[in-house]
């Protein structure tokens, strides 16, 4: 007996299939929003730190793309039946997503911080002082903005659903996964060790994302006798201590004139006694 694929069995195949390439899509323009981050921090100076800057740059907000999409989309081509309505709302999930990450990068532009609830104090101030301003031509041109951006996912979303079935035989899912799961592996090597070694090109790199939280493995390394816990609180403690970072040294080795010809008087304090020699 030939067991054929039920309409609405296709029907979910092929949704599936569209919403890895619409996130895939969306993962693009994300990485690129994103470079705002990279563009507004001090670059790193070393060749480690700028592989961690760029592995970690494409795998974190990749995950971030792709995690959106699995919660809030992917549901949907299991849900519901009507293509039409999953592609809308899938543009208008990924039109907000894009924009309150737009939105994140520019108050990290401005203030350093991040959407949280630390930062939810500062937002609404700035957010009462910019919106008093407003009148109905920003707010108007807020509005036209975000229906254009909108109109961009749709037409996206419409363009990918008219060649899911050329998508579907094309084997560019291995290769993809694979590149950014390299670049998941290798970002979080990478902090691991700087982690370990307070190794600050790498280390300082931490806050530059939202939702950044790059692995450690102090605990697990000092069990196998792999790190020295005390030695690792001791150099943590010298190396962020703003006292001794405060010191400036000379640049330039200190070299004094010596003559022979006349005596040199050495004073020293040892247990709150001058001695002289």
């Amino acid at each position: 007996m030939i067991l054929a694929e039920t309409p609405r069995r296709k029907l979910v195949t092929q949704l599936v299939t569209w919403g890895h390439w619409f996130a895939l899509q969306n993962i693009v323009v994300a990485i690129i929003i994103a470079a705002i981050y990279i563009l507004n921090s001090p670059a790193p100076i070393t060749a480690i730190g700028n592989l961690y800057l760029f592995t970690n740059w494409i795998s974190h907000i990749g995950f971030l793309t792709f995690f959106g999409f699995v919660i809030l989309i992917l549901p949907l081509c299991y849900l519901l039946s009507n293509a039409k309505t999953v592609k809308v709302i899938s543009s208008i999930v990924a039109a907000s997503g894009l924009a309150l990450l737009a939105f994140d990068a520019l108050l990290y532009n401005k203030f350093g911080v991040h959407l949280s609830i630390k930062s939810a104090d500062l937002i609404r101030d700035e957010a009462q002082t910019v919106m008093s301003d407003f009148g109905w031509q920003q707010w108007s041109f807020l509005t036209l903005l975000f229906i254009v951006w909108f109109s961009f996912q749709l037409v996206v979303a419409n363009a990918l659903w008219q060649r899911v079935k050329r998508l579907q035989k094309r084997k560019l899912g291995l290769p993809i996964s694979s590149f950014f799961v390299a670049c998941f592996v290798i970002s979080h090597g990478l902090h691991v060790w700087a982690d370990a070694k307070l190794y600050q090109p790498i280390v300082k790199q931490d806050n530059m994302f939202p939702l950044s939280y790059p692995a450690t493995a102090k605990t697990l390394m000092s069990r196998y006798s792999l790190l020295d816990i005390e030695d690792y609180q001791q150099r943590k403690a010298l190396q962020f201590d703003q006292t001794i970072n405060g010191i400036n040294y000379p640049i330039a080795p200190v070299y004094c004139a010596v003559q022979n010809d006349q005596k040199v008087l050495l004073l020293g304090l040892v247990n709150g006694k001058i001695s002289g020699s």
